[in-house]
């Protein structure tokens, strides 16, 4: 069985098993059973390279040891409020950190502390259905995960893709890219997609755009 540490595009810790790309690190989740007992315990949710510097994790989920999450993609893993790691993205980060400040109207010395905090705050603090967290789809840059109906879709530039555990799937219907959605990636991490952040997203989404039905305009 699956241990509980894959994560979902709206955050949710589950016994899933990801195609993973990406390991995050929210702190010590996890009791001496391996269960997930809390959602986080420190504001910097961080997005980490699968192996760095010949680290072993392995057993995963060792007792006071954070505990081991796992992405589909990066996309995935902005969508659930998680930013690259300064230490063994160092690269990433300093790309991530740059687009962030300049799409949030802040300077490049905007400490990392700062950016978490307002992450955590529209992790947990803001109201989703406000009007913020609502954006026409024809203004999302590619990589934005939003919902649609009862599922959660990666917008891919001019289609909806559905995202699943192990990759993405064509949309059962056409959408129009005036309509009006709702954001799962947090908008602040939106804008600084916009503002130049490149985003890795599953192989499975080109495959799966080659099954799509037209766009309606």
């Amino acid at each position: 069985m699956p241990l509980p540490n894959g994560v979902t595009p709206d955050g949710t810790i589950e016994r899933i098993c990801p195609r993973a790309s990406w390991m995050g690190n929210r702190g010590t989740l996890h009791n001496e059973a391996r269960e997930i007992v809390r959602a986080w315990t420190r504001k910097a949710w961080v997005t980490c390279r699968m192996s760095f510097n010949g680290r072993n994790r392995q057993p995963l989920m060792q007792p006071d040891r954070y505990t081991e999450l796992f992405f589909l993609d990066e996309a995935t893993a902005l969508a659930a409020g998680h930013r690259p790691c300064g230490e063994c993205r160092r690269e990433d980060f300093t790309r991530f950190k740059q687009a962030w400040a300049a799409a949030n109207g802040l300077t490049d010395g905007v400490s990392i502390g700062e950016i978490d905090k307002r992450l955590h705050e529209e992790r947990t603090g803001m109201d989703r259905r406000s009007g913020e967290w609502r954006r026409p789809l024809r203004d999302l840059p590619t990589g934005t995960m939003v919902e649609a109906g009862e599922e959660i879709c990666v917008w891919a530039g001019d289609s909806l893709l559905t995202w699943t555990p192990s990759g993405y799937n064509a949309n059962s219907g056409p959408c129009n890219p005036s309509d009006s959605v709702r954001l799962v990636t947090p908008p602040s991490l939106v804008q600084a997609i916009r503002a130049g952040y490149s985003v890795q997203i599953d192989d499975s989404c080109t495959h799966s755009q080659n099954a799509l039905v037209p766009l309606r305009v």
